[in-house]
């Protein structure tokens, strides 16, 4: 088969090497690559476009079956046109783009099939927001932006003034007409559920997810989109996807006449057992896709059959899939503003066991003369992998791997994922009936 793949940031890069080992011919194309410095990355690894339309043709020039896989969202409209023109197509449309970028629209398709809700106060400018924010005391909330804004899209506030405090740099940074949402704070632990949508129905298990976002060990430092995450599946019908109104979902789904690809809801579960909607990530979650691709045994055969609207797309694993993320200075790179002469271009990456079947798993790197290297300045190395019936047992051949096998200068990660996971497991598995007992071992 033929596959074409489409990356944001080059992250996809595993899913390219797993692909092109399974037999396949592929091509990827990062379109984030002029304006990110990603130019480099995946070079001599994998084939890479130019551009969109020339990925698009070597798609269609196929001679036999072929796919265009959009791992990220915000490109919809170019994903619903390939498929008007006759290509199988997973991933991207504009009604995924419309679920992850309108908030106000994403929570209503909820909230009509009768899923929990914070309490939320929506603003159209970050000014109307901080005015706001000082009218609520010692209130902890969260802020949201229906914009892209890196780690900082989401913003969890321990007072109204620690809230007017980020926004105000928010604005100097970003500008004000921000559509944006205050979101009173739930206290519970934030866990996430995610299926396979074939163009007609659900497909394959319910994916749940635990991830830690914080940079450094205790929940210290800044968000970097995920730090660390376990990923399971259900064997039966999920509790928490019943509660998250997953069956109800699969109708608006077909009635939007949405793409096929991976649907996502993050959510947060109270101590009561309530599971309160936060947002939708209707596209592949880094790291949980990552993660959650060690427990699909053919991933050729999965996309296909989800692409075409098939049936059930094969043999799935129920193990616990447990990542870390790999980086180097000055990771998380979106802090810093970065000098063009002292990059991590080039920081050297070996014991390295593979590109996506051992237990590294990689991002932003390129072939050099002496193996692997760091291939951009956003120093995103990669996930340290490994599955396991035990989330411990994961997590110790992971972190053992990441500290005896692979060696790059300077390289960093989270120690504290068995811990700070098994607390979550333990709290769900109270009021949820459904949580794998590996997950608290």
């Amino acid at each position: 088969m033929r596959i074409g793949i489409v990356s944001h940031f080059g992250y996809a890069l595993s899913f390219a090497a797993r692909l092109q080992d399974e037999g396949n011919e592929v091509m990827l194309w990062n379109d984030n690559a002029t304006r990110k410095g990603l130019l480099r990355v995946g070079d001599g690894l994998v084939n890479k476009a130019g551009g969109y339309e020339e990925l698009l043709s070597y798609v269609k020039e196929a001679d036999g079956p072929a796919l265009l896989f959009f791992t990220d969202s915000s490109l919809g409209e170019r994903a619903d046109d390939a498929r008007k023109s006759g290509v199988h197509v997973i991933g991207g449309g504009k009604v995924c783009d419309r679920l992850e970028q309108d908030r106000d629209w994403g929570q209503k398709i909820v909230e009509d099939c009768g899923v929990m809700l914070p309490e939320a106060r929506d603003f159209s400018t970050v000014s109307d927001a901080i005015e706001y924010a000082h009218t609520l005391g010692d209130t902890e909330v969260y802020w949201k932006s229906d914009r892209f804004l890196e780690s900082d899209a989401t913003y969890g506030a321990k007072s109204g003034e620690d809230l007017a405090t980020y926004l105000q740099r928010i604005r100097r940074k970003y500008g004000n007409r921000i559509r944006c949402m205050v979101q009173d704070k739930i206290d519970g632990v934030p866990v996430s559920t995610a299926q396979w949508f074939n163009g007609k129905e659900f497909v394959g298990p319910v994916f749940g997810t635990i991830e830690h976002k914080k940079y450094m060990n205790d929940d210290v430092g800044p968000s970097t989109g995920c730090s660390l995450n376990a990923v399971w599946t259900h064997p039966e019908q999920s509790e928490l996807a019943g509660k998250l109104g997953w069956p109800e979902f699969a109708a608006t789904l077909r009635q939007a006449e949405a793409p096929p690809g991976i649907y996502d809801m993050n959510s947060v579960v109270d101590d009561d057992g309530n599971a309160y909607f936060l947002e939708h990530t209707p596209r592949c979650g880094y790291d949980s896709e990552p993660t959650a691709f060690r427990l699909l045994g053919d991933l050729t055969r999965f996309l296909w059959f989800v692409a075409t609207g098939q049936g059930s797309p094969g043999d799935i694993s129920s193990h616990i899939a447990y990542g870390v993320r790999l980086s180097v200075p000055p990771y998380p790179w979106e802090h810093v503003k970065h000098d063009s002469h002292e990059t991590p271009i080039g920081v050297p990456i070996q014991g390295a066991d593979g590109l996506w079947d051992g237990h590294f798993i990689p991002y932003q790197v390129m072939a050099s003369e002496d193996g692997l290297a760091v291939a951009c300045p956003e120093a995103s190395v990669g996930l340290t992998l490994a599955t396991s019936r035990v989330l411990g047992v994961a997590h110790n051949v992971a972190i053992d791997y990441a500290k005896t096998e692979l060696r790059v200068p300077g390289l960093c990660y989270r120690t504290d994922g068995d811990f700070v996971i098994r607390e979550d497991a333990k709290a769900l598995r109270k009021v949820l009936s459904d949580i794998p007992e590996g997950l608290v071992k």
